[in-house]
């Protein structure tokens, strides 16, 4: 189907005029004419009675005219489409997400100034661990993800460091230790904490746990395999136990405590692919990068 003799028809069949058409595309009146006479032959039918004084459609040619309008409005519709998705004002980004990476202000700020940009860009978010995130954006099945840095950056990753925190032991506000400013090491000993999946979060337990052993303490750990950290603060603020977790993690059914002389300071960070980016993951990048950046322009 050529499109161009489509455009052509078009405007003959709404000027019902040769020398009009040809007027209003700028093209010669014998061409425009050979144009229309190709197409009858292509089609096989008369798509115009010629009268003394013009022309007019013939009945094929009211019926191909609905047609043509229509075929030419989806040309022109995916034609902006493409245009959109190359430039990155429209398609779909797949993004993992640690469940702990809402509580961080940048993070909604990011998301919230993005979208009111770029209003035409679809979402696909799969909760998951760093660590899988991790794998996945290896063999290309997330475009980016919002990530804890527990150890280097995986080879063939970049990221964006977001926000900066630390560990800090998760309690019950009814909890005996609650009101505590600060735990030392001794008040937790024979407590019962709760830890993730080591198969799952496993940087993160790794981590963890050498966080606890530079101080002498090894966590007496009484249920493990928890596949979120959502969970583990739900099961915290039930009062089943205490947990470690980044501090700003918290939320305003559990209390978190720094335990005095531990430290392992931890970043959320937005991680992408190195060798891939499509303009949507680009503009997604760019536009985060300038909102950390306006943050800590805002906050100096």
């Amino acid at each position: 189907m050529n499109l161009r003799r489509l455009r052509y028809f078009v405007a003959v069949a709404e000027e019902e005029n040769i020398h009009r058409a040809s007027a209003r595309l700028h093209i010669a009146q014998p061409a425009l004419s050979r144009q229309i006479r190709l197409l009858e032959e292509e089609l096989g039918t008369t798509l115009f009675v010629r009268l003394p004084r013009g022309i007019a459609l013939s009945p094929a040619g009211i019926s191909y005219l609905e047609d043509a309008r229509q075929i030419l409005r989806l040309s022109d519709q995916a034609r902006s489409r493409a245009i959109a998705v190359e430039s990155g004002q429209m398609g779909t980004l797949r993004v993992g997400f640690h469940d702990a990476a809402h509580h961080y202000p940048v993070v909604k700020s990011a998301f919230r100034s993005f979208r009111a940009e770029f209003p035409n860009v679809h979402f696909r978010f799969i909760s998951s661990s760093s660590q899988n995130q991790f794998e996945a954006l290896i063999i290309n099945d997330l475009d980016l993800g919002f990530a804890y840095g527990w150890e280097q950056p995986v080879d063939g990753l970049q990221h964006i460091k977001l926000a900066d925190d630390d560990l800090g032991v998760a309690l019950s506000p009814d909890h005996p230790l609650a009101n505590k400013p600060k735990i030392h090491v001794d008040d937790v000993r024979n407590e019962q904490f709760l830890w993730a999946d080591t198969v799952a979060f496993r940087s993160h337990s790794d981590a963890i746990m050498r966080a606890c052993a530079a101080i002498g303490f090894i966590p007496n750990i009484w249920h493990q395999g928890l596949t979120s950290l959502e969970a583990m603060i739900s099961l915290v603020a039930a009062g089943m136990g205490l947990a470690i977790i980044p501090k700003s993690a918290s939320s305003e059914n559990v209390i978190v405590r720094t335990i005095e002389g531990m430290s392992h300071p931890v970043e959320l960070m937005l991680v992408w692919r190195g060798a891939s980016s499509s303009s949507v993951v680009s503009n997604f990048i760019g536009h985060t990068r300038r909102e950390v950046e306006k943050r800590r322009r805002d906050a100096a």
